[in-house]
C-alpha cells in the first residue's frame, strides 16, 4: 500500500498541473472563435475546475496518508486534520482547494451577467468573468508552486514566486493547444479566417510563454541542482533531462507550424489547416508528457 501511495502522489500532482494549464488555456483562448466564446468554453472551464478540485482533495488525503500511514479511516481523517493545521503542504493544498471552490461559486454568481454581455464585448473575448479567471489563476498558480520544492524556502518567498510564474508560463503554452484541440479537434468547423486567427492566437501565446518558461526553468534548476555535489547520475536529473528533451521537440513542432503552415493558412490554402492540425496534435501529446514529468519532478527527492 505505501508503494502505491507513493506512486499516486506524483500522478495527482501532474494532473493538477495539466488541469491548471487547461484553465489558463480557456482564459487565453476565449473569443478566438464562436465556440471559444460561448457555452462550450464555459462548460470545458467548469470541467477543468471540478477536476482540479477533486485532484486537490485527493492530493491532500494521499499526502496525509504518506506522512502518517494510518491504520483506519478515523486515524486517516485525524492525519488529514493535522496535515492541514501543522504542515506547509496541508496549508497550501487547502488554500488551493479554497480558491477552486471560490472560483466555482463566483462563476455561478456571474452566470446571469454572462448572458447579458453585449455581442461586441463577447467577440472581444472579455466576459465579466475574465478578470475573475485571471485573479484565481494567479492564486492557484502560487499555492500550487508552494506545494513543491519551493516550499522549502517558505510560503512567501522568491522561489515560490518564480515557480508560480513557471507554472503559469507552462499553462500559457500547453493550455491553449489542448483547449483548441478539444473544442476544434480537426478544425473542420472553422472558416479559413477563423483557422488563421486561432493559429495566430496560439502562436502569440507560445511566443510569450516559452521564453518565460525557459528563464524560470533555469532559475528553478539553479535552485534545485546548484547546491547538489553529485546530481548528474540521479533519477531527478534523468527525469529533468527527458523533460527538457520533450520541450525541445515541442518547440520544434511549434516552429514548424509557425514558419511553414501559418503563412499558408493566412493565404487561404485549404490544405494548410490539415497540416497545422496534425502538427498541433503531436505537440499536444508531447506537452502532455512534459507536464506529467513536471509533476513527477515536483514530488521527487532532490539530489544531495
Amino acid at each position: 500500500m505505501p508503494g502505491l501511495v507513493d506512486l499516486v502522489q506524483p500522478l495527482l500532482a501532474a494532473g493538477q498541473d495539466i488541469l491548471l494549464a487547461g484553465l489558463v488555456g480557456c482564459t487565453l483562448m476565449a473569443g478566438a472563435t464562436a465556440a471559444l466564446q460561448g457555452k462550450r468554453l464555459l462548460r470545458l472551464q467548469r470541467r477543468f475546475l471540478w477536476g482540479l478540485l477533486w485532484l486537490q482533495l485527493a492530493f491532500l488525503f494521499n499526502g496525509a496518508y504518506r506522512m502518517a500511514e494510518p491504520t483506519g479511516w478515523w486515524p486517516w481523517l485525524d492525519a488529514v486534520r493535522l496535515t492541514v493545521l501543522h504542515t506547509m503542504f496541508g496549508t497550501t493544498v487547502t488554500l488551493s482547494a479554497l480558491w477552486s471552490v471560490s472560483w466555482l461559486v463566483a462563476g455561478w454568481m456571474m452566470a446571469g451577467r454572462r448572458r447579458s454581455v453585449p455581442p461586441a464585448d463577447a467577440s472581444a473575448g472579455r466576459s465579466p468573468g475574465h478578470g475573475v479567471a485571471v485573479f484565481f489563476l494567479l492564486l492557484l498558480s502560487y499555492t500550487r508552486a508552494a506545494t513543491g520544492h519551493a516550499a522549502d524556502h517558505g510560503l512567501f518567498s522568491l522561489a515560490a514566486g518564480v515557480h508560480a510564474v513557471h507554472i503559469l508560463a507552462a499553462g500559457a503554452w500547453a493550455g491553449p493547444v489542448w483547449v483548441s484541440r478539444l473544442l476544434h479537434p480537426g478544425w473542420g468547423d472553422l472558416t479559413p479566417s477563423e483557422a488563421s486567427a486561432q493559429a495566430h492566437r496560439l502562436s502569440r501565446a507560445a511566443t510569450v510563454a516559452v521564453p518565460l518558461l525557459i528563464l524560470t526553468g533555469l532559475l528553478d534548476g539553479w535552485r534545485t541542482l546548484g547546491p547538489a555535489a553529485h546530481w548528474g547520475s540521479t533519477a531527478y536529473a534523468w527525469i529533468l533531462l527527458v523533460k527538457v528533451g520533450l520541450m525541445v521537440l515541442a518547440i520544434a513542432l511549434g516552429l514548424r507550424n509557425r514558419w511553414f503552415w501559418m503563412p499558408r493558412l493566412a493565404a487561404g490554402d485549404s490544405v494548410a489547416g490539415h497540416g497545422f492540425v496534425r502538427i498541433l496534435a503531436i505537440e499536444a501529446f508531447v506537452l502532455l508528457g512534459v507536464m506529467t514529468l513536471a509533476g513527477l519532478l515536483g514530488q521527487s527527492m532532490l539530489p544531495a
